[in-house]
């Protein structure tokens, strides 16, 4: 994982929330010890992958 504690109380991030589309990295953390869910990370990357491939119908 990128980012491994939380900010709010300083546990352990155990929980994926969601993972990107592309490359199947985890995108958004959550903690189980105060239920708090991390911003979700961005990997630009990706982003511009999704502008640069034409879309699939």
């Amino acid at each position: 994982m990128t980012e491994t504690i939380c900010r709010r109380c300083g546990s352990e991030l155990d929980i994926i929330i969601s993972t990107c589309k592309l490359c199947n990295q985890p995108l958004k953390f959550g903690c189980l010890s105060c239920g708090h869910i991390e911003d979700e990370k961005v990997h630009l990357d990706c982003i511009n992958a999704e502008y640069l491939v034409p879309a699939k119908n």
